[in-house]
């Protein structure tokens, strides 16, 4: 009797398992990071206050970019307008000139795949940004040989980045961007320029 009633739990179990499988929930779907996470870090040299962009260029020389952008906001599936990422930023001079820190937004649009439906062609991409700086150059004065005059430590800042993912994971981008301060901080707004390509690395 021992023995067949272990045989019948056994077989009782063995029954119940296709059912328990079949009830068992749906693992819940990875949760998006937090906007607040890096995304991507981005790095180039740059060419420094350097024609044909700019008109008067006292400083030239090389500057070193880092640039960290956060997670999108907005929804996954909005349109790429209303899903910029938030980032932070810093540009240095090789020669002792102008050195500036930034922040904003930047927005990623690919062509192919968001204006034309080719995904095929997906990895060109567009990124304009925009934001406000805070540099260490030469406020007042007059104008001089050796540096510009930027009026103000806070400037407006607009970029681009035209670029190509060369996997899911490394991007590489021609890049160029100017800070002013629009004459509303300072009437003396000389502005200034920096252009070059810069390597990005996607978490």
């Amino acid at each position: 009797m021992g023995l067949k009633y272990v045989l019948g739990v056994l077989g009782t179990v063995l029954c119940a398992i296709p059912a328990l499988a079949q009830e068992a929930p749906a693992p819940a779907p990875a949760s998006a990071p937090a906007w607040f996470m890096p995304s991507e870090i981005r790095g180039g040299v740059l060419a420094h206050d350097a024609p044909p962009i700019s008109d008067r260029t006292p400083e030239k020389g090389w500057d070193l970019n880092l640039e960290v952008l956060l997670q999108p906001l907005g929804a996954p599936d909005s349109l790429f307008i209303f899903r910029p990422r938030p980032m932070i930023g810093g540009t240095k001079n090789f020669q002792g000139k102008t050195d500036f820190a930034y922040f904003g937004l930047t927005w990623e649009f690919r062509p192919f795949q968001d204006a034309l439906d080719i995904a095929s062609l997906s990895p060109l991409f567009l990124e304009p940004s925009f934001g406000l700086a805070f540099d260490d150059g030469r406020q007042h004065g007059t104008l001089a040989n050796d540096q510009k005059l930027l009026g103000s430590v806070w400037q407006f800042r607009s970029a681009i980045d035209i670029g190509w993912h060369l996997t899911e994971t490394w991007d590489i981008s021609a890049y160029i961007d100017h800070i002013s301060n629009a004459g509303i901080f300072n009437k003396t707004n000389e502005g200034l320029e920096t252009w070059g390509m810069r390597v990005g690395y996607n978490f």
